[in-house]
């Protein structure tokens, strides 16, 4: 089974791969009451503000500079300041769960929790499956699924990328490739990850 995946990882993804790592969820601490965390366009105080978030809420942190952490929200991107952020307990050995994947042309979107998953379509809204199995690695992760109604098997890949939606000006750090098996024939879709539920 290892062999198999390693092998559909290397024949999707190339030989080639980057060395970055997973994205990281922070919680928002620390902001004085009342008031917010601003989001800018860039690691700086000088940047323009885009949003702001407040205490409780919690971002993924896609990579830092300078004390700095780019962050993706709804449908844009920007900095905040590492100041305000506690890092949220992660582990190699274990997928960070809930995570979200979707992408466009067309529309697809799988959401991932212990041991289930809901893949939807705009033409099937709900298609119930239970995960067989995961495997966690630095820069990605891969999930098999089945359905009770249809003797399939289903195949994502995810690997810590930089990665666009197509539709929005929102960053993701996750790229992926979703392998459908139906009676019509097996196909491929390409889309992005998150592992934050806003």
């Amino acid at each position: 089974m290892t062999l198999l995946l390693s092998f559909i990882f290397f024949a999707l993804y190339g030989i080639s791969l980057d060395a970055q790592t997973l994205p990281t969820l922070y919680d928002v601490e620390g902001v004085p009451s009342g008031e917010f965390l601003n989001v800018r366009e860039g690691p700086s105080v000088n940047n323009n503000i885009v949003e702001v978030i407040s205490n409780d809420d919690r971002v993924e942190v896609l990579w830092e500079q300078d004390g700095w952490g780019f962050i993706g929200l709804g449908e844009i991107s920007g900095w905040v300041s590492m100041n305000f952020l506690t890092a949220s307990p992660q582990s190699e050995s274990e997928i960070t769960l809930p995570v979200t994947c979707y992408g466009a042309e067309p529309f697809w979107s799988i959401a991932i929790e212990e041991g289930v998953a809901n893949y939807a379509t705009p033409e099937a809204l709900s298609r119930p499956m239970t995960v067989q199995n995961s495997a966690p690695a630095k820069n990605g992760f891969t999930f098999q699924f089945t359905e009770e109604t249809a003797p399939y098997t289903h195949t994502l890949i995810a690997r810590a990328n930089r990665c666009s939606d197509g539709m929005s000006e929102r960053v993701f750090g996750m790229s992926a490739l979703i392998h459908m098996q139906t009676d019509v024939g097996n196909y491929v879709h390409q889309g992005c990850c998150s592992f934050q539920t806003n």
